[in-house]
């Protein structure tokens, strides 16, 4: 009786020297400009890959995107005005280039429209689907997703028309650009460029393969810059977290090897060794298979190190283990 008494001490009822925990690679997913999600490509715990599409942010809404290309329109037509620009007798090549980004501009503003009333079609048809919503609903969000993409189709042919004509002009016929005049459309391209930069949606993919492990936001959700909308969490732990209590009773080595025994009915134990140590005394909170239910675990001060997980016990993330430092 006293020999099964202290093998099951050792087994199951021996303190531990201290008490780690099992970590695995975590990521959380964020765009990097306000917006709206227009797509949710995911559901909690549901299993992703390395680049893997996860959501799409639209950016900002069609009133948005008008007043933003506006502000270049006017500056297109001031220039139109102040330099006197007439297609009548001679042909003026920054008439033609002029024209040309005016229709680029009138494109980006059709395109906002139409990725906006896409993305309220699908939120409307889910609704409609889940009996919420009314079928007349689907019918005007369809209508206007319709409308949006015959826009876009008429302002991407007016768009190659002026490309075209732009190419075929013959430099010999047309006056030349004075230098303010190429420096001030340039400069209106330019600003162009960036609102169409600024206006594409944001398209989050996965940077880690595993799972989801927090569903932060939801389908047509408004997010903030930098705000998580999932958290991505390898179901493999790569390492174990540990502290050690004061006062220190053992001085911790880097490469120093320790036994790992894990929690349950079986137990399980592995051989690990420790990989990095902190670079001093921390708070942190107790872990103890002790500690009253319902009540905070109390916070102590320690010398934290990390050692690797041996892959043997299969761990899962979050996991207590019994840690034993092994002193030569």
């Amino acid at each position: 009786m006293l020999a099964v008494t202290v093998w099951l001490w050792g087994m199951n009822l021996a303190n531990p020297l201290v008490v780690g925990q099992a970590e695995s690679p975590q990521v959380e997913v964020a765009s990097l400009k306000p917006g709206r999600i227009s797509k949710l490509n995911v559901v909690l715990f549901q299993e992703v890959k390395v680049g893997d599409v996860l959501a799409v942010v639209e950016i900002a809404d069609p009133l948005v995107a008008s007043n933003t290309v506006a502000k270049i329109l006017a500056q297109m037509n001031l220039i139109r005005v102040s330099a006197g620009l007439d297609s009548a007798g001679r042909i003026n090549l920054a008439d033609f280039r002029l024209k040309c980004v005016i229709r680029r501009a009138e494109l980006v503003v059709a395109q906002a429209r139409l990725q906006w009333a896409q993305a309220e079609y699908e939120r409307v048809n889910d609704l409609v689907a889940d009996k919420i919503s009314s079928p007349s609903a689907l019918d005007i969000a369809r209508r206007d997703r319709d409308q949006g993409a015959v826009e876009i189709e008429q302002k991407t042919l007016a768009v190659e028309a002026s490309d075209k004509a732009l190419r075929d002009l013959d430099p010999t016929t047309a006056d030349p650009e004075s230098p303010i005049m190429k420096a001030t459309l340039e400069l209106a391209e330019q600003e162009l460029r960036l609102a169409e930069a600024q206006l594409a949606p944001v398209i989050l993919t996965a940077p880690l393969a595993g799972r989801i492990s927090i569903l932060g936001k939801l389908a047509g959700s408004v997010v903030l810059a930098g705000a998580p909308i999932v958290t991505i969490s390898s179901p493999t732990p790569n390492r174990i977290t540990s502290y050690l209590n004061q006062p220190l009773r053992i001085e911790a080595k880097i490469g120093m090897n320790v036994e790992v025994r894990s929690r349950g009915l079986v137990r399980r134990t592995g051989a690990a060794q420790i990989l990095d140590i902190g670079p001093g005394v921390t708070l942190f909170n107790a872990t103890s298979a002790f500690r009253v239910r319902g009540m905070s675990p109390a916070q102590e001060r320690g010398l934290p190190f990390v050692m690797n997980a041996p892959t043997n016990m299969f761990l899962r993330p979050g996991e207590l283990v019994d840690i034993r430092l092994l002193v030569n």
